[in-house]
């Protein structure tokens, strides 16, 4: 009997969070082009980590650095502290499942699960107990037999899975591995790679431009940005803290407050913002009377009220709705200031959207100092 598909990972994972997979001072060019510059990442075992950017940032070069398919200019790629430099793709125990999914169209759902380790030679009794194992993890039982074309989408996705799995790699690579789907099917596909990785205790790195998909899935991510590292972290970290205006921009919808530093005490700081007023912010950071800063509020931190608040400590903006995108349990809705600004409030539906204003309303957007972040670039 062999080990249990994902037994060497699983086990791996309990070594204490050690660098898996290390990117040193990577840099790749084609021609002119720099697509990876000079860029750092530690990669742990067992976790899920998520590169994400808008195309054309790098990550899906470097997901191709990882799996062999390109060399580095320069710089270092270490798996488990070897350096990855003279060792060809189909030596590395690293397998990358593409965003086409690249099923041979014909071979059955069983020969594609099995082409890899055939290709390797294994014995044939042990080939048909690994796919066996995969097919039961990746619940297609009964459609062994069956062609890609005679599978749905979330089939397909599976057996993919289930053939890059079958090798039992270190690392798993995924290339917007749920970019074909539609977003039903692709929700229920987040929570089913999830559990699959968490099962496996195996290490993931997935590539994807979604937001969403990525804070839902990874336990760490990497936002990029023109072949670096823009800002490194929990999903909640950096969501709720980005660390430039860059990533809280790419992060989700977001309000940002562009203004000069006018007051600084215990409390906080004050910051002119123009049209917004003094906008005050409690978030500890040394900046300079009468440098220029950005705040960012998420949507969701806005409240809408149809009269000042009483509260004096809240940031207050006096607007008129100008649109109203429904969203299901939630509203965003779009308020223009008497100066122009505009700004978006995330507005949760009462039992009979009592709540929700009309187009042409006049409100006030209030939110608390702490939930604004200050940024300097």
């Amino acid at each position: 009997m062999t080990e249990p598909l994902g037994a060497d990972a699983g086990a791996a994972a309990t070594a204490g969070g050690r660098p898996l997979l290390r990117f040193e001072n990577v840099t790749k060019r084609f021609g002119a082009y720099t697509a990876i510059d000079r860029l750092s990442i530690d990669i742990r075992q067992g976790e899920m980590f998520a590169l994400l950017g808008p195309s054309g940032c790098g990550k899906s070069t470097l997901l191709r650095l990882a799996a062999g398919f390109e060399r580095p200019d320069e710089g270092r790629i270490l798996l488990d502290g070897q350096d990855m430099a003279d060792t060809p793709p189909h030596l590395r125990p690293i397998n990358m499942m593409f965003q086409s999914y690249a099923l041979f169209p014909h071979m059955t759902v069983a020969g594609n699960i099995a082409f890899g380790l055939k290709q390797d030679g294994l014995p044939r009794a042990v080939i048909a107990e690994r796919v066996a194992e995969a097919v039961a993890l990746l619940r297609l039982e009964g459609l062994e037999k069956r062609r890609p074309d005679q599978l749905s989408g979330g089939q397909r996705q599976r057996v993919a899975l289930a053939r890059a799995l079958v090798k039992r790699p270190k690392v798993l690579l995924l290339d917007e591995p749920l970019g074909a789907l539609d977003k039903k099917l692709r929700d229920e596909m987040q929570a089913e790679l999830a559990a699959l990785q968490r099962r496996l205790g195996a290490t993931f790195v997935i590539v994807t431009h979604d937001q969403q998909e990525a804070l839902s899935l990874a336990d760490r991510l990497a936002v990029m940005d023109r072949g670096r590292v823009a800002q490194i972290g929990r999903p909640g970290e950096v969501y709720e803290r980005p660390a430039s205006v860059y990533v809280a921009s790419f992060m989700g919808d977001v309000n940002l407050l562009e203004g000069t530093v006018a007051r600084a005490d215990a409390g906080g700081l004050q910051v002119d913002c123009g049209a917004a007023g003094y906008v005050r912010v409690t978030q500890p950071k040394a900046c300079e009377i009468g440098g220029r800063v950005w705040i960012a509020v998420r949507p969701e931190k806005l409240s809408l009220e149809r009269a000042r608040p009483e509260d004096m400590t809240l940031n207050a903006v006096r607007g008129t709705v100008e649109a109203i995108s429904y969203h299901g349990p939630t509203s965003l809705v779009s308020v223009r200031t008497g100066d122009g600004l505009l700004l978006r409030s995330a507005a949760v539906h009462g039992a009979a959207d009592a709540s929700t204003p009309a187009v042409g309303e006049t409100v006030w957007l209030t939110w608390a100092p702490a939930t604004g972040v200050l940024l300097d670039h």
